[in-house]
């Protein structure tokens, strides 16, 4: 994992920070996560499959972050992957580790009649669950942070796909092929970052001016006061997402007035 992902999950494993997250994002700036909601769990998933010599084989896939959340009368798994650069398989991939954790929840399920001494009969016994068991749902986010290169990969199975795009063929096809989207989050895109209520609404706007030096100081001087109140993690993901720690720091320590700020900044 690189220096950029750690700094951001770590940021992420914090509970009102991922629920700042998602209802920034999923929830459209809905408040309808709260920390107290959330339930971190493992992101390692995996199954254990039968091979043709009868031995059973692990599939196993490590994600970033995962939390089980509590809405109510049901519950739902949000998971978030952090990338500093373009994954190309990042649809399949992403559809492996959705498939994995309702697989897993199927199995729980299964487990739990087995425990409670359930006799299921019928398509039940070979299904292992009941026509009424129901999955929680599962959504993934991928948080995208370069700086370098915009997303140029494929968003959806039906763009990795090696199918004619017009035609009677491909619309017959489509009808059978399931699509998948990547839920993409580019922060650099990001149009209203003032919606986030905790230090990602400072750090995505950082980020989103980057690569113009003079507007991003700009912005760091006109919220010095707020940037300065987050603490070492905050601080530590915000300088290795921007790779200014030198100059940010000396920044916002700095008590200088706005002529000499923007000299730094066209240095």
């Amino acid at each position: 994992m690189g220096k950029q992902n750690l700094a951001v999950n770590q940021l992420l494993e914090r509970k009102d920070i991922f629920a700042d997250l998602m209802n920034g994002t999923v929830f459209k700036g809905e408040q309808i996560l709260k920390p107290e909601h959330l339930e971190l769990i493992s992101g390692q998933s995996g199954i254990f499959y039968e091979q043709d010599s009868g031995f059973k084989k692990a599939l196993e896939r490590r994600g970033d972050i995962r939390m089980k959340a509590a809405l109510g009368t049901y519950s739902i798994i949000l998971a978030n992957e952090t990338q500093n650069k373009v994954h190309y398989a990042m649809p399949v991939r992403s559809l492996l580790y959705d498939a994995l954790e309702y697989t897993k929840q199927v199995q729980e399920i299964e487990k739990q009649h087995k425990k409670d001494g359930d006799n299921l009969q019928g398509a039940a016994f070979l299904s292992g669950i009941t026509k009424e068991d129901r999955l929680s749902p599962v959504i993934t986010t991928i948080l995208y942070f370069g700086t370098e290169e915009d997303w140029d990969g494929c968003k959806s199975i039906y763009d990795m796909l090696d199918i004619d795009t017009e035609g009677t063929s491909a619309d017959h096809l489509r009808e059978y092929l399931p699509d998948y989207k990547i839920n993409l989050i580019y922060v650099k895109d990001i149009e209203n970052p003032e919606i986030f209520q905790t230090c990602l609404q400072y750090i995505f706007s950082m980020v989103k001016y980057n690569n113009d030096k003079q507007q991003l100081y700009q912005y760091v001087r006109n919220h010095k006061d707020e940037i300065n109140q987050m603490d070492r993690i905050e601080m530590t993901a915000a300088f290795v997402l921007l790779g200014e720690q030198k100059r940010l720091a000396k920044l916002l320590e700095s008590q200088n007035n706005y002529e000499e700020e923007m000299n730094m900044c066209k240095a």
